[in-house]
């Protein structure tokens, strides 16, 4: 889709036009939205001034400094999950573009100065194999054993996905050994439902939301599989 350029007021208007009754948070995203990091601080201002909803960034972590952090505690951010790909600097670099440094100090540094809760998204590829989880679990631990612990497989076609979610469930055994906060809402949340929505702007440059997409997956019928194994 062709890019919309929007206010910060005006995108938060529009979200305010959602189900508040199904809403709780507001989750910020990319790409890397810090390369935006003003516009990221005024979008989090925005939402806790006119909400009561809780505010997550989601980021590599290779953008926060200091006053990033002083900024954010000052606004009531409620969350920073930082995503953490690898151990290995050359597999990171790879991957994200950047080394895995500038992610590791973003996560000392959230750590030590950060007021809200601080999450690390998980996201073991195939040739991650359980030593080297645990081995990335233990390293995570020694910066901060209070982190909260998301993984996150690949997507895969759907003939794999009972697969996957089985792998996913091994691992969250393995970082249950190291962190007490591990979300496995996967696994036990009974049913999800689903709405796409995207800003589109008409000939007279209104912009406006318009829902895409809406599904409900029953997720028990997906892992029928926890009852036997």
């Amino acid at each position: 889709m062709p890019p919309v350029g929007i206010s910060i007021d005006k995108l938060t208007a529009l979200l305010l036009t959602l189900d508040r009754d199904a809403t709780t948070m507001f989750m910020i995203s990319g790409g890397e939205p810090l390369l935006q990091k003003e516009e990221v601080l005024k979008l989090i201002e925005s939402f806790k001034k006119n909400t009561n909803y809780s505010v997550m960034l989601i980021t590599n972590g290779s953008l926060i400094d200091a006053n990033f952090v002083e900024e954010a505690n000052a606004l009531g951010l409620d969350r920073i999950n930082i995503s953490f790909r690898s151990l290995d600097d050359e597999w990171h670099k790879g991957y994200t573009g950047h080394s895995n440094r500038s992610t590791i100090d973003a996560l000392k540094l959230v750590s030590e100065k950060f007021e809200g809760l601080t999450a690390v998204s998980l996201i073991p590829f195939s040739n991650v194999d359980a030593s080297t989880f645990r081995d990335t679990c233990e390293f995570l631990h020694g910066i901060n054993p209070e982190f909260a612990i998301k993984i996150y497989c690949p997507f895969c076609p759907d003939h794999e996905r009972e697969e996957s979610e089985k792998r996913r469930y091994e691992l969250d055994e393995i970082a249950l050994q190291y962190f007490k906060r591990v979300d496995r809402s996967v696994y036990y949340s009974t049913q999800y439902r689903g709405i796409r929505y995207q800003i589109e702007e008409d000939e007279r440059g209104y912009l406006a939301l318009t829902k895409t997409d809406e599904w409900e997956r029953n997720k028990e019928a997906r892992t029928s599989w926890l009852k036997t194994s």
